[in-house]
């Protein structure tokens, strides 16, 4: 025996992965930081990526030294089927959603996003003032259908992006989550495993939330807020993978969140993240009823 096991459940081998992909995320993440770095520099595009890959480079190296399995056991392989084209429509959809929660739950007017995009070009050093002013007004021009170019354009770019160059360090993290945790843990079922997945994977975000990413203006209530959204789309995630039997719909899917996520914050100028998007309080409401969904799935197939 090579661990604990209870309920056929290793829980050494998922204790090693947690430890591993912690540590190789943690480390650089809080050097980073102490070094004097911060979240508007470029090195902190490339940490954030590089660290992206941490889970799988624990599960790599655990299936290959201590498994001694080959990695289309933790799903990496290819085959097509028609949840390469859902999963990424499922991400957009649930992002799409979160604008009129938003609106709801959020005391911030609903704007055509102008607002946001004018705040944006005020910071950047990088465009000269008569330039900002010729953007501004071409964007004046397009009206009522500003709304409609920035939410296509996003999306557009997200189906293009998200299962392609999004997904490659998506699948750095699916690997190890949705991967190498998962088998571990799925004998506890699947709404137990994907909780405890989901709330793993969210504190793994600690040191770049608690200094102010996807949170800046509440960075210790960001930390909670993190683990809540993971746990609930964490099941999302793991119905995706059942679906389609390979690890990289799900890197597909994170993929597309990842570049749309960030719609909804544009029609919101000054409202909090705590609030707003996929991952305030709105998403969370959302992401609540597609689990209620999934519930009912499962159950109507179970009783089949």
């Amino acid at each position: 025996m090579d661990g604990i096991l209870r309920n056929n459940i290793n829980f050494k081998r998922a204790g090693y992965f947690i430890f591993i992909a912690y540590a190789l995320a943690w480390i650089p993440e809080f050097w980073y930081f102490s070094a004097g770095g911060t979240l508007h520099s470029g090195w902190f595009t490339l940490l954030a990526i590089g660290c992206m890959f941490a889970p799988a480079v624990a599960a790599i190296l655990l299936q290959k030294t201590l498994v001694k399995e080959p990695l289309s056991e933790i799903g990496l392989h290819f085959t097509f089927n028609k949840w390469y084209i859902i999963a990424p429509l499922i991400a957009i959809v649930l992002v799409l959603f979160s604008v009129p929660a938003s609106a709801l739950l959020s005391e911030t007017e609903l704007t055509n996003g102008l607002p946001f995009i004018a705040e944006q070009l005020d910071k950047s050093s990088a465009i000269a003032p008569s330039d900002r002013e010729t953007a501004l007004k071409s964007l004046e021009q397009l009206g009522s259908w500003l709304p409609v170019v920035i939410i296509g354009g996003g999306i557009l770019g997200a189906l293009i992006a998200g299962p392609t160059l999004n997904a490659i360090p998506a699948l750095g993290e699916e690997l190890g989550w949705r991967g190498f945790l998962y088998k571990e843990l799925k004998p506890l079922g699947f709404w137990t495993s994907s909780i405890i997945i989901g709330a793993v994977w969210g504190f793994w975000h600690l040191p770049l939330i608690i200094h102010g990413f996807n949170y800046p203006e509440t960075p210790v209530a960001g930390i909670f807020m993190m683990v809540l959204f993971t746990v609930l789309i964490s099941p999302i995630f793991t119905y995706v993978l059942e679906r389609s039997n390979t690890i990289l719909v799900p890197a597909a899917f994170h993929g597309t969140l990842n570049a749309v996520a960030g719609i909804p914050i544009l029609f919101f100028l000054g409202a909090s993240n705590l609030i707003v998007g996929i991952q305030g309080l709105a998403g969370l409401i959302v992401l609540l009823v597609l689990n209620c969904i999934i519930f009912l799935i499962r159950n109507n197939e179970s009783n089949h």
